[in-house]
């Protein structure tokens, strides 16, 4: 059936190779996608005939399909772990996701929003920032920024860490 597999002599229980099967096909279609995402950003596309048509399509069918993947493998493995009961999983669950969660958030939430608000659309360019990115950062650790520009959308992925 559907269950956990039953253990072998050894007493762990046997390698379930089509989870394993499913991380890569699943790792390779959020690669490609977001791929296809950065190129749709900078308009790679934009003189190829009927690329836009196919590149909405495809984003969205990636994630049709790559959402319920990801909670299907994550289900399956928990699943398929050993049980340790609510407080143990919960303390070991919360080492993995706030970890990331504290360092994402302090190395990669700073110069994302330095750059959504300060970069100067009438003057498109690389170096084309309206403030000092220093200056900016001192100013976002010690004012109320840092809560202002709280943003939780880039951190889908975490409850798919085990």
């Amino acid at each position: 059936g559907g269950g956990a597999p039953q253990r072998t002599a050894s007493g762990k229980r046997p390698r379930v190779y089509y989870i394993d099967w499913m991380r890569v096909i699943a790792i390779y279609l959020v690669v490609v996608y977001h791929v296809v995402q950065g190129l749709d950003w900078v308009s790679f596309y934009r003189n190829v005939p009927g690329m836009a048509k196919f590149v909405v399509s495809f984003r969205a069918s990636a994630l049709q399909v790559g959402m319920p993947m990801f909670f299907h493998i994550s289900g399956r493995a928990h699943a398929l772990s050993a049980s340790m009961g609510l407080v143990k999983t919960f303390v070991r669950r919360a080492q993995r996701l706030l970890l990331p969660f504290v360092v994402c958030y302090i190395m990669l939430i700073p110069p994302w929003q330095y750059i959504d608000k300060e970069y100067d659309w009438r003057h498109p360019g690389t170096l084309h920032m309206k403030a000092n990115p220093v200056e900016w950062l001192i100013d976002y650790w010690l004012t109320a920024k840092f809560l202002i520009y709280f943003d939780l959308a880039w951190l889908w992925f975490l409850p798919a860490l085990r």
